[in-house]
């Protein structure tokens, strides 16, 4: 399995014929390019699907909603740590079950529920915590986006886009598999 984010890029190097690298600081194209691209790469595949690598709860605290508040509705900071991309669900303990009016303003999640507990993709900085699928999913994704600059080849660039799509496809067929029924009603969601 794949540990660093060298290693991610030079997976994605290593499949368009580019050169390796030793370091994301060096001064080579593919260096630089991979330097730039990496981060918002790994968020947007993030962002793409519930990965249970990032998958994360946490219990939000409520706070005050300041003066434009709507009378009935709760607010609650989104997590900062892990960093909150994609919310999956808003669970109500006390009902035990999904909560069905919600709404985000900045980083703010607003809501009538009394006690949240939020079901949400966590930015993950560390690859060695990645799944092999979540991360053959960035080396997908960074091949799709360097692919033009590198190889000088359009085909190239959709042909990795066509890959990483099944990648996805190939992740929900899994996850699907692997879930039991949901408990107390709970419904999953996927999309």
């Amino acid at each position: 399995m794949i540990k660093t984010v060298v290693g991610l890029c030079n997976q994605a190097l290593t499949r368009l014929g580019a050169s390796r690298i030793q370091s994301l600081e060096e001064t080579s194209e593919p260096a630089r390019l991979c330097n730039l691209l990496y981060e918002q790469t790994r968020d947007e595949v993030l962002w793409d699907y519930p990965w249970a690598c990032a998958l994360t709860r946490q219990r939000l605290a409520q706070i005050d909603p300041g003066d434009y508040g709507v009378e009935g509705e709760n607010a609650y900071q989104l997590p900062q740590d892990p960093y909150c991309l994609r919310i999956v669900s808003v669970l109500d303990p006390e009902l035990g079950a999904e909560v069905e009016t919600w709404s985000v303003e900045g980083r703010v999640l607003y809501s009538p529920a009394s006690e949240i507990i939020l079901k949400y993709i966590g930015q993950i900085d560390d690859p060695g915590v990645f799944d092999s699928e979540l991360a053959e999913a960035i080396v997908l994704k960074m091949a799709t986006k360097l692919s033009v600059r590198l190889s000088g080849k359009a085909n190239k660039e959709a042909s990795f886009l066509q890959q990483y799509e099944y990648q996805l496809q190939k992740a929900r067929w899994a996850s699907g598999s692997q879930r039991p029924n949901p408990p107390n009603g709970f419904t999953w969601r996927d999309a």
